[in-house]
């Protein structure tokens, strides 16, 4: 018992003398890495708290954050952007996130008249800043830490669905090696975050089918309105693929999973307007009537991801 604790002291000891090396020259990347600590260790106490305790899956979320740190590192102090010209939706997040570290530091908790937002990715963005210090390099870190779980999530599906350890760890690593991934969760978008509530959401969605548990379920229903909050279609498709598989895989008997289908459609009418920033109707019926119109498909179709010279009026613009 001494032992393991002497060996404890000598690691906390260690780190601290490396972060205070790594603070004569950079500040900022100092207080990355002890965000960063922080995380990690948040991740595999939650771990522990939840019986998962194979050294194997907390190795292996380690290795995958670590890899997920180093791309963001390089990409921030080299400033790698091949594709966006230096600029793109993450220089705005960036603009508001600072505008809320400056308003909470006068006690301002208002996050009214932000740039062109229509979710609250940036604010969530700007209480980070507030905790640690207010660079975009700690919005990039949350963004490696959320990809890292990402692949976690990744690697529980497989387990789930009743794959192999093997098959988890291959089918996580792919996604940890998937470029877009690997490139755009490096970046301070809110992509990463949408990946990762959609993947919750499906591991939930298979717990729930194998075993309807009322708590589960209040998670996948808090889980189901941020994933509306951020990207409203994906949402709604989230929302469609529970109904679907609750249907025709749930473990109850047909009699009691229809009872149970036509409770939780009319819970879910209220997720748009308790989530929602653009719309406030029972199902979201008004965001169906704004984008589902000819007007508005034919501008993402022809001017939204093919630029022309003629200028859409009256149509909405996806968040």
């Amino acid at each position: 018992m001494i032992i393991k604790y002497e060996k404890f002291l000598i690691t906390i000891i260690t780190i601290i003398f490396i972060l205070g090396f790594f603070s004569f020259f950079d500040k900022i990347l100092t207080a990355g890495i002890i965000f960063c600590i922080f995380l990690s260790a948040t991740t595999l106490l939650f771990l522990f708290k939840k019986n998962i305790r194979d050294k194997e899956i907390n190795t292996f979320f380690v290795v995958v954050f670590l890899i997920h740190i180093l791309v963001v590192i390089f990409m921030y102090y080299y400033n790698f952007q091949p594709f966006s010209n230096y600029s793109g939706d993450y220089i705005e997040y960036n603009q508001n996130a600072k505008e809320i570290y400056n308003r909470l530091q006068v006690g301002d908790f208002s996050v009214e008249g932000l740039k062109n937002t229509s979710h609250y990715y940036a604010v969530v963005i700007g209480y980070i800043y507030t905790f640690t210090v207010p660079n975009i390099l700690l919005g990039q870190l949350f963004n490696a830490w959320l990809s890292a779980l990402v692949s976690l999530l990744v690697y529980f599906i497989v387990i789930e669905i009743g794959g192999s350890k093997k098959g988890a760890f291959l089918t996580g690593t792919i996604t940890l090696l998937y470029p877009s991934l690997l490139f755009f969760g490096s970046l301070l978008l809110k992509d990463v975050l949408i990946v990762f509530l959609s993947l919750l959401a499906v591991l939930l969605i298979i717990k729930l089918i194998k075993n309807f548990n009322y708590k589960l379920f209040a998670l996948f229903y808090l889980i189901s309105g941020l994933a509306l909050h951020f990207r409203f279609y994906i949402g709604f498709a989230i929302l469609f693929t529970f109904i679907i598989c609750w249907l025709l895989f749930g473990s109850l008997n047909f009699r009691k999973r229809f009872v149970y289908i036509l409770i939780i459609i009319f819970l879910f009418g209220f997720l748009p307007p308790l989530f929602s920033l653009d719309d406030t109707s029972y199902w979201g019926v008004k965001l169906f009537k704004t984008y589902f119109n000819q007007k508005t498909i034919s501008y993402y179709r022809e001017s939204a991801y093919a630029p022309r010279d003629i200028e859409p009026t009256n149509t909405a613009i996806i968040p």
